[in-house]
């Protein structure tokens, strides 16, 4: 079979018709050769049944392959982005592993987020926000659905719109077990933040002023308290584990310990963590 024969049937029958005349000129050579007088009869019933067998193995799996080729040409640019998308916040399987045990937990969570700056193809493919927030609440990375954790500029941080605020405090490479299974009094392996932090983010309680409020929010972009920095945001590091106040006036008010495990080359980071708190719903109150 030569090279032109092989072009002209692959631009009009594309890889379906390539395996059939693959098939037909291999099979014909065999046939050609005369073989059969040699044969008993049962053996050249078995050959030729072969042949008729692995010719329509070759075209159905020729025929298979036009179809997936066509298929996948034929998807819109729409499509194909929002394949892109969901590729990009898949939790690859590896870290699906790693944190096996931990996700049987109730309320446990994994997620991989994006970088604020790096996810303008994902918002394009109609996730809101780019996949660059997460309500640990809902499970959702849609901006605007309870979000939780933001992620922006080399730095995880909370409080998104209106009222909303919230603390973070990194912790160190201290192990997401030992995290999720403390309470408000400091740990005995507590060497990362003050003891007087710690119990603040586990009992502080917002005000119900607009006013109050406001100013409980201005003071979270850099709280000291004993010695330790409460704020907003905090960087981003790969091995670190957090906990994260999250105030979301007529919405929520939890508590949540999380780690980012790994950082991947195209800037994400995997987040596993949970709620360990539940707070009354904070709201405003009209003071007048």
């Amino acid at each position: 079979m030569d090279g032109e024969t092989l072009k002209a049937v692959g631009q009009t029958a594309g890889l379906a018709g390539i395996a059939i005349a693959l098939a037909t000129f291999v099979f014909r050579d065999i046939i050609r050769r005369n073989i059969f007088p040699n044969l008993t009869r049962m053996q050249g019933y078995r050959l030729l049944r072969l042949i008729v067998v692995l010719s329509s193995v070759l075209a159905a799996l020729g025929i298979a392959a036009w179809v997936l080729v066509t298929v996948q040409e034929e998807k819109t640019p729409e499509e194909k982005l929002k394949e892109k998308a969901e590729a990009a916040i898949k939790v690859p399987s590896e870290d699906l592993s790693s944190f096996a045990d931990f996700l049987k937990q109730p309320g446990s969570r994994i997620v991989r987020i994006h970088q604020r700056e790096d996810g303008k193809f994902i918002e394009a493919a109609g996730i809101q926000g780019g996949g660059s927030y997460y309500s640990f609440l809902s499970g959702s990375q849609e901006y605007g659905l309870g979000s939780d954790l933001g992620y922006t500029n080399g730095k995880f941080y909370t409080g998104f719109a209106g009222a909303d605020y919230g603390y973070l405090v990194s912790l160190g490479d201290t192990p997401l077990d030992k995290l999720v299974a403390a309470n408000q009094e400091p740990p005995g392996w507590l060497d990362t933040i003050s003891p007087d932090a710690w119990r603040y983010i586990w009992t502080y309680s917002p005000p119900t002023d607009i006013e109050k409020i406001r100013e409980h929010q201005d003071a979270a972009r850099a709280l000291i308290i004993g010695g330790t920095t409460m704020s907003e945001q905090v960087a981003a590091i790969e091995g670190n584990s957090y906990l994260l106040r999250s105030i979301r006036f007529g919405d929520a008010d939890i508590l949540i310990a999380f780690r980012s495990h790994r950082k991947l080359d195209d800037n994400s980071f995997i987040v596993a963590g949970r709620i360990v708190k539940n707070f009354s719903t904070p709201v405003i109150v009209d003071s007048e």
